[in-house]
Formats: C-alpha cells, structure tokens, sequence
C-alpha cells in the first residue's frame, strides 16, 4: 500500500506579476511514499535538475498537473475552459504551453494561488521539511510512471487467458460428453420427430364411441383420444366427472333447445342415480319424463340389490365352505388319532402273543 506524508505549506511569496505563485519541485513520486517539497519561485517556473529554466511567457494562468499515483486531489483539476483528462502519464495543462506532448514525465507539480493537498495516508502531521526522513524523498526520474499499466495490462492479459483456459475446458467438457454420447449407440439418436395423425373417418385410428345408436341404428362417432384405464378409485371419479358432464348438457339445451335427458349411476357408489333433463322436454313432456326416470330408478336399484345379494349369496356359501372345511380337518385328526390308538393296541397284542408263545413252549419241554 502505498503511502503519503503531508506537508505543511509555505507562505505566499509575491512574484514579480504581483500574484501568489507556488511551486512544488522534487515531486518524490515513488510506489513507496510519493512526497512533495513547496518553495516559492519568482517570475518563470523552475525545472527539474539537469534542465535550463523556461521563462513564464505571457500573462499568469493556473497551472495544474496530474498523475494517477495520487488519489483524487482536493483542489480544482480544471480552470475555465480547460479540464486535466485522466491520461495515465504527468502532463500540464494551461494557456502558457505549446502542447502537453513537450511536458517531461520528471517535471515539477505547480499550483498557481493554492497549495498542493493530496490525501494523507500514515502522515506525519507535525512534520517539517527538516524532519522527514530522506528515504521517502525520491526524485521523479526514478519513478516508472508506465509501470502501473504495464502491471494492469499484464494482470488484464492474464484474467483473459484464465477466460479463454476456462472457456477452452468447458468446451472440451462439452466435446467429452457429446463424443460419450455419440459413442453409447444407435439409441441415444432419437431420429426425426414423427407426425402426429389425424383422426379422420378414412384413418378412424381409436375406433369409433360404443353404444352411440342414432334411431334403432348405431352412430359411428369417432374416438379423438385413446381410452383411458380404469381409474384407481373410479365411484370417485364418476362423481367429480358427473356434475361437469350435466353442465355442459343444461348448456347445450339452453343454446339449442333440444330434448335431452342424461341418467347415470355407480355401481360402486351408495349415493342415488344422477340424472338430468332439459327444460323442453320437462315442459312438453312431463309425465312421460318422470316415468322414464322411475323406470331408470327401478333398474338401478334392481342392479344393485341383485348385487348385493349376489354377493350376499356369494359371501353364505364361502361361510359353509369353510365351515365343511374345518369339520373335515376336525373328523380327519380325530381319525389319525384312532388309527394311532389302534397300531398300538395291535402292537401290544402282538408281544402279549409272542410271550404266552414263548411260556408254553417251556411248560411243554
């Protein structure tokens, strides 16, 4: 990091323009600790060591100079019409100058009217030009003022090259898993979309709709999908579809008017029959259409009590069948037993035989 030291200002000094001139020689511009040394000069600016002195031609204008080693300074960067641009070298801009291209990277800071204030950092406020420490005073031929861009071109010339290294990895990624890819098979080609078919009478592709009859003649309509399996939980199902079904009927009778009446009920379900019926056909024929609704009602209910008591009939006979069963395991046992009680009978039997045998045939000798 580098440092400044501050220090302190010296009185005016009128010049022979009758103006306060100050100016700043031996600018000790270093990476270390750039300082600065004030005297006063009297009528012509005085140049570095080595240089003849330049006399101040025409009247007194502000004189300003900039490096990009000091942060930004507290007084004015431009005066009038001119305003010091931020060039990466040491230049003076003013009226009395030719052109800032004859300006020497080792000339001297000059403030006319105003001190030079540029930020302190670790400065030393008590000190005196007696009391600085000769190391930190440099002079400005030994400061390489290209050195800051040579070492931020350097550094942007390296951030690029990690860029391009980057970029050049991820792309050989890239070629890594698409050549894997490529190399897993035929199968990992997916092949040309395939076009999608019209449902049309020439290409009935699902079938027509089953139980559409128009007059005592079946009406072909066509399927637009597949149709679905069976659902999971389908009493659930039919009830949530339903209600959406009898809407979209009492839409149609109110578009067109028309005679319509919608009936259905599951099997599975324990709640009544649904059914719907247009008003035109409840105005022209009411009577017709409640006897037409009872007999739906009858034969629902008849196909459910048949159920029920198929299965009633079902669920008796599975009872005596397991009943049969358990008395046939039970006799079976109970004759396993009795056939185990008599192979021991029989074989006591047979030793009482063997010895009655045997004591006769020692009573007979």
């Amino acid at each position: 990091m580098m440092s400044r030291t501050r220090l302190p200002s010296t009185p005016p000094t009128p010049t022979q323009g009758g103006s306060s001139h100050f100016q700043a020689t031996n600018a000790g511009l270093s990476q270390a600790s750039p300082t600065l040394s004030l005297h006063s000069s009297v009528g012509m600016h005085t140049p570095p060591q080595g240089h003849a002195p330049y006399p101040t031609m025409g009247p007194q204008f502000p004189v300003h100079w900039y490096h990009p080693s000091l942060s930004r300074p507290s007084y004015p960067l431009g005066m009038g019409n001119h305003v010091i641009p931020p060039f990466a070298g040491l230049y003076q801009i003013s009226q009395t100058n030719p052109s800032p291209s004859t300006i020497s990277s080792s000339d001297v800071f000059t403030s006319v009217g105003q001190p030079l204030d540029p930020p302190v950092v670790n400065a030393n406020l008590n000190a005196t030009p007696s009391n600085i420490d000769p190391t930190l005073l440099t002079t400005a031929s030994d400061v390489d003022i290209s050195k800051p861009n040579e070492e931020a071109s350097t550094s942007e010339h390296e951030e690029t090259s990690q860029v391009e290294n980057q970029s050049d990895g991820k792309d050989s990624d890239a070629g890594d898993d698409s050549g894997g890819e490529d190399s897993g098979g035929e199968d990992s080609d997916p092949g040309p979309p395939t076009q999608r078919q019209r449902v049309t009478v020439k290409n009935p592709k699902y079938g027509y709709v089953a139980g559409a009859m128009k007059g005592v003649n079946q009406m072909q309509i066509l399927r637009p999908r597949e149709l679905p399996k069976i659902h999971k939980d389908p009493t659930r199902r039919f009830n949530v579809l339903m209600p959406e079904i009898i809407a979209r009927c009492e839409r149609l009778g109110a578009e067109t008017g028309c005679w319509l009446m919608l009936a259905g009920a599951h099997k599975g379900s324990g709640a009544q029959e649904l059914h719907y019926t247009s008003p035109a056909l409840r105005a022209d024929a009411p009577e017709a259409t409640t006897k037409v609704l009872n007999d739906f009602r009858l034969l629902i209910g008849g196909l459910k009590k048949a159920r029920r008591a198929a299965a009633v009939s079902m669920g008796i006979a599975l009872t005596e069948a397991e009943a049969a069963k358990a008395a046939a395991e039970d006799k079976a046992k109970r004759m396993e037993m009795e056939l185990a009680e008599q192979r021991a009978l029989i074989a006591q039997l047979r030793s009482d035989s063997a010895a009655s045998q045997n004591l006769s045939a020692e009573n007979g000798e």
